[in-house]
C-alpha cells in the first residue's frame, strides 16, 4: 500500500450492485419466513401441554431457589398469557366452527380475569398508598396466581384444540 493515498472508493455500479444483493436476500428471508409460518399453520394443530408443563417446572425450579422470586412469577404470568393468546388464536383457526361461541367465552373468562386481577391488586395498592413501598410479598401473589389461571385455561384450551372432532 501506498503511504499517503488516498482509499480507493467503490464504483456507482458496486454500490448498486451490492444494494441490489442485500436487497434480494431480505426479500427472500422475508418470503422463506412467510412460507415457514404458513406451512406451520396448515400442519395438524400442536399440542401445547408438554410446553406448559415444561414452563411450569421450569419455573418452579427458579422459585425453589428463593432468589428472585417475584420476579419469576412476573415472568411465569407473561408466559403463560403468551401461550394462551397462542393457543386462543390456533383454536380459532383450526375450528372455525367453535369460533362464535369461543369468542364469546374467551371475553366472559378475560372479564372474570380481570376482576381476579382487581381484586388481587386492590390490597397492594392499599399498602403503597399508605407506606409508599409496593409488597414484594403481595405481588408475587398476585404474579402467581394469574399465571396459574392462565395456565389452567390454556390447558383447556388445548385440550378442546387436540380433542377428536
Amino acid at each position: 500500500m501506498i503511504v499517503g493515498a488516498k482509499h480507493a472508493q467503490p464504483s456507482p455500479i458496486f454500490n448498486r450492485y451490492v444494494f441490489y444483493f442485500f436487497r434480494t436476500v431480505k426479500i427472500h428471508i422475508a418470503i422463506l419466513l412467510s412460507l415457514t409460518a404458513l406451512l406451520s399453520c396448515n400442519e395438524s394443530s400442536k399440542n401445547h401441554k408438554e410446553d406448559l408443563i415444561q414452563l411450569k417446572k421450569k419455573m418452579q425450579k427458579k422459585l425453589d431457589t428463593g432468589e428472585h422470586m417475584m420476579l419469576t412469577d412476573r415472568q411465569y404470568m407473561f408466559d403463560t398469557d403468551s401461550i394462551l393468546e397462542l393457543i386462543y388464536k390456533e383454536l380459532i383457526v383450526a375450528k372455525p366452527e367453535l369460533s362464535k361461541q369461543l369468542v364469546i367465552e374467551q371475553q366472559e373468562w378475560n372479564s372474570k380475569k380481570k376482576q381476579l386481577t382487581d381484586s388481587l391488586w386492590k390490597p397492594v395498592d392499599r399498602i403503597f398508598e399508605e407506606t409508599g413501598i409496593t409488597p414484594q410479598l403481595e405481588r408475587e401473589i398476585a404474579y402467581g396466581t394469574i399465571a396459574d389461571l392462565n395456565y389452567d385455561r390454556a390447558m383447556e384450551l388445548n385440550n378442546r384444540l387436540n380433542e377428536k372432532k
